[in-house]
């Protein structure tokens, strides 16, 4: 065999050869490192085929078993607001009954997670006594608790008494709509748990005034819109330490609020994100944030919201997982994939002016348009007919549907 150069040759090529190896190898290294610092956060979607599903969905990742279950309506929020404080304090999932009925996937949910105590949240009128005696029923040998009172201010009251305030803390937020007290849960999921007491624009109700000082409350966090003068002043009164914690709007709200979680949580911290647009996912995924140590941001479906980007990237470094509670409904496709590029601080896709695909469900398959839906033409004879009636009854009629659909029991 033919021989090319004499052994220092030779032992320079073998030199030559592991250095080859060793910078191949590093650049390799190095690839792997920025590949992954450049990855967008993964952010899991957790979603069902209706509200009732996705709290489902929720409790089974978050839960393999538990020993108490919160059970609220998915029908209206009032007195629904006040159950995530209840879930953290207890450790509880939160799940989603419709009023007259238990539907068969929750009761198959509270099997599987061997619970032994059931709360209801709220009265008669907003989950019907069938719901207990269906629970009953199922013949697991289930404690049922119903938390309520006379009205909103008075079942949150109740839960928040249930829920204890083992940091002298409340937040406080408005009784007439559900953004700010959803919120609100944020800090409810911290080690503080402070329960939500809910108010009116111009005054506190005698409720919440009651659980205060049961409670032995000392320091009030006022969300959003109950942070107005009155009832900032009352509580003032009453000799409380009172932050507000107010936005522009919803989502400027939530992140006010966040940002005051995140100083209480540990690093590194779970991000949950939830539609700011409906109450029932949001509920489902204040329980999660407090069983997972994270914190719950609300977030338009498409994710432009510019305090909720600032937020995400500003505490990039903060977030190891995330999820997003709700199906394509409730965010879309672009939407998450926006969310997950701003928790990482890159570059985020653009908000699509004319989707292509039409509006999404509520587990985000597209629908396209709707073949019933109205024309231009049948919208504006709609509209005039509108217009005449209004005419003919300035009063605008009979209230009492509009009533009974308050959500108070």
């Amino acid at each position: 065999m033919r021989e090319y150069g004499g052994p220092l040759s030779r032992f320079t090529v073998v030199q030559a050869m592991v250095l080859t190896g060793l910078v191949i190898l590093g650049i390799l290294a190095f690839a792997g490192a920025f590949g992954e610092a450049e990855q967008p956060l993964d952010l899991e979607r957790l979603e069902g085929r209706d509200r009732i599903t996705t709290a489902i969905a929720v409790s089974e990742a978050g839960w393999d078993s538990a020993d108490t279950v919160v059970l609220a309506t998915a029908v209206d929020f009032p007195d629904a607001l006040a159950a995530s404080a209840v879930a953290a304090a207890t450790d509880a999932p939160l799940l989603l009954t419709d009023a007259l009925a238990l539907p068969r996937p929750v009761a198959d949910e509270i099997e599987r997670l061997g619970a032994e105590t059931v709360y209801l949240l709220g009265g008669e009128g907003v989950i019907d006594p069938t719901v207990p005696w269906q629970l009953d029923y199922l013949d697991l040998g289930l404690e049922v608790e119903r938390i309520a009172g006379p009205d909103r201010y008075a079942t949150a009251a109740a839960a928040a008494r249930r829920a204890g305030a083992p940091g002298g803390e409340a937040s406080i937020a408005l009784g007439t709509d559900f953004p700010d007290a959803v919120a609100a849960s944020a800090l409810a999921a911290t080690p503080q748990r402070a329960p939500i007491l809910l108010t009116e624009p111009d005054g506190l109700p005698e409720p919440t005034v009651g659980a205060l000082d049961d409670l032995g409350i000392e320091r009030v966090e006022v969300v959003g819109g109950a942070a107005s003068d009155a009832v900032v002043a009352e509580l003032e009164a009453l000799g409380l330490e009172v932050t507000p914690r107010v936005g522009a709007d919803r989502y400027a709200t939530s992140v006010s609020v966040a940002e005051e979680a995140l100083v209480r949580l540990e690093e590194p911290t779970p991000l949950v994100l939830a539609s700011g647009e409906g109450f029932p996912d949001a509920l489902a995924a204040g329980a999660l944030s407090a069983r997972v140590g994270g914190t719950l941001v609300l977030t338009p479906s498409e994710g432009d919201s510019e305090p909720v980007e600032a937020l995400l990237r500003e505490h990039a470094e903060r977030w190891d997982v995330g999820f997003v509670v709700g199906g394509g409904g409730a965010i879309t496709l672009n939407g998450l994939e926006r969310l997950a590029a701003m928790a990482a601080d890159l570059p985020a896709p653009p908000v699509p002016e004319d989707p292509e695909n039409g509006p999404e469900d509520d587990a985000g398959s597209p629908l396209g348009p709707d073949p019933d839906a109205p024309t231009e033409d049948e919208d504006d004879a709609e509209d005039d007919a509108e217009e005449d009636a209004e005419e003919e009854d300035p009063e605008g009629g009979d209230d009492t549907a509009a009533e009974a659909t308050d959500g108070d029991s």
